[in-house]
């Protein structure tokens, strides 16, 4: 039985070997990437279906509470601290903290008109791209 090796076969497998770790390692980052924007992308989602939540929570609360909602009650700015003196400004006041605790640096702007027409903005930091984004809808109560 004679084991001779061919020439040409040296340091071939050791090539193959290279190469298959060299295209693995390739696939391997494009997954890590691309894992990597999907879980962004989640939590943009999660943000923005919060914010609409919120913003229905609060049509609804103006919904239950017609009278003071028309007459202003439910009225606020950006950055602006909440009356407590009235059933409105608690209701407020709750929504607001609500809004700061389910958004990052959420805060929220609320107007009602006296025919019951209402515009929500929802705004919020995202912290991924520093930018700060804004849900807003409008209703009728």
């Amino acid at each position: 039985m004679n084991c001779t090796k061919s020439r040409g076969q040296h340091g071939f497998t050791l090539i193959e070997t290279m190469v298959t770790i060299l295209i693995l390692s390739v696939g391997l980052l494009g997954f890590a990437g691309l894992l990597t924007k999907s879980i962004v992308a989640n939590r943009q989602a999660y943000y923005r279906s919060q914010a609409t939540f919120l913003a229905h929570d609060i049509a609804e609360r103006m919904r239950a509470n017609r009278v003071e909602a028309v007459a202003g009650g439910y009225n606020t700015a950006l950055n602006s601290a909440v009356s407590t003196t009235s059933f409105a400004g608690e209701d407020m006041a709750g929504w607001k903290t609500n809004v700061a605790d389910y958004l990052p640096e959420g805060d929220a702007v609320v107007s009602v008109d006296t025919l019951g027409n209402v515009g929500v903005v929802i705004h919020w930091n995202d912290a991924n791209d520093g930018t700060s984004k804004s849900f807003t809808t409008q209703t009728t109560i």
